[in-house]
This record gives structure tokens, sequence and C-alpha cells, in this order.
């Protein structure tokens, strides 16, 4: 199983928080959706079930061998994927899509002024904005980072994120109307240290190394059975 199989197999947490985002708006019939960060492109189907023939959705993600996956999964010729970052939707019409969706994306994203600027541009009038993200790392995989070294470091650098506040006024500056903006605290359970291992492996793209954590040790928070993730949700719906 390589990397992104692995992802697809370990992220049915996020995959449920991407339902519950997908139920705060209507995707109808004919919709142009993109959706950021479209991974191994699970929600991607999901849109498009919901689009119709007459609708499309464009995923985007970084992650070559995760799109591979997305193209090897999909049939439906109303998807499709892209290598690409949120910051330039190059290619995207301006005010040409309905709905623009990312689910647990937005903690990656450096520039999330540009990111918003080019969410705004392809949507059309009317058009809604649907993202969420984690406002910070919860204090096991924070142990789980740290206790790996410069590997840890390097994967810390590369999360940038952002409190509720901020990111409701970096989305009005981009020049949407805020609908819904919430932060909430969500359940992770895990049934042992290693599920906990592979899940972070995964979802970071093996930034995080589960192999460099120190044999025989494990973060003074973490039990070896039933560990319990708390993370900081952030959903925001906003409307061009």
């Amino acid at each position: 199983m390589n990397i992104a199989e692995a992802y697809t197999h370990h992220s049915r947490w996020q995959a449920s928080q991407a339902h519950r985002l997908l139920n705060l708006v209507s995707v109808n019939p004919g919709a142009r959706v993109v959706d950021i960060g479209c991974g191994t492109g699970e929600i991607a189907r999901i849109i498009a079930s919901l689009v119709g023939p007459r609708g499309t959705v464009e995923g985007i993600d970084t992650d070559a061998l995760r799109l591979q996956q997305a193209r090897l999964h999909s049939s439906n010729p109303a998807i499709r994927f892209h290598l690409g970052t949120a910051e330039c939707l190059c290619g995207f019409a301006s005010s040409g899509y309905d709905l623009v969706f990312s689910n647990f994306v937005f903690h990656w994203i450096k520039n999330k002024r540009a990111s918003l600027a080019e969410a705004k541009r392809v949507l059309r009038i009317g058009g809604v904005l649907a993202f969420s993200t984690i406002a910070g790392l919860p204090t096991q995989l924070m142990e789980l980072t740290t206790a790996t070294g410069s590997c840890g470091d390097g994967l810390l650098r590369k999360l940038h994120f952002s409190g509720l506040d901020e990111l409701v006024q970096l989305t009005e500056s981009a020049g949407l109307k805020i609908e819904r903006a919430e932060c909430v605290k969500e359940v992770n359970c895990f049934s042992s240290y290693e599920a906990l291992s592979r899940f972070w492996e995964a979802t970071t793209a093996g930034l995080f190394d589960a192999a460099r954590l120190p044999e025989a040790v494990a973060p003074t928070s973490l039990n070896s059975r039933n560990i319990i993730v708390i993370e900081d949700v952030i959903r925001i719906i906003a409307r061009k």
C-alpha cells in the first residue's frame, strides 16, 4: 500500500468532516464545483453524484500520487482532476462556478489571502465558498510530531494555522459575505498508538514518518488503547 492508498484507508474521520460540511450547503443538479485539496477524490465523486450529468466537478490537489489514485477510481466524465494549488486556480474560468469546496486544507496554505481571492474570482455572483480546517494541532499529534526530531520540525514548518476570527476577517476582505462561521470541538478516536501514528503519516502524505519515532517510546499523554483526540474544527460558509 503506497502513501496515497494509505490516506484513503486512514482518513475516514476527515471524510466524515467533509460530509458534515457538504450537508451545510446546497449542491443542485447541473452545478459547477471546484474541490480544493481533493486528495484521492472520494468527496469529489460524492459531489459529482449530486450535480449529475449536467454538472461538473474540478478537483485540484498538490499531491500527484493522490491524484493518480483519484483518476484510477473515477470513471465519471463529470469529474476532472488537476495538479495545482489553491493560490492559483489557473485555467478555471472567472465567475464560472457555483461552489468552491475545501475540506481540511486551509491549515496547509500559507497564503490564505491569495487562495480566498482565487476562490472569489472563480465563483459566480451568488456562488458559495465552503471550507473546513483546524485551528491548531491537538496535543497528541504535536507530541508525535516533535518526537521525530528534525523530521517533525520540517512538518511543523509546513503547517499554517489560523483561528476563526482571522479566517472570517480574511474571507470578508476577499469580498465574500459570511453566512456561517463556527469553531466546534470534534472527537477523533483511535484504537491504538500505532493507529494514530499511521493516520498522521497518511494524512501528512508521509511528511510525518512513523519510522522515525524512537523504538518503544510513546509520548506520555498517549495510552496504548482508546486514544481520544479532540480537534478544534473551523467551518466557514460565505457567498459572493
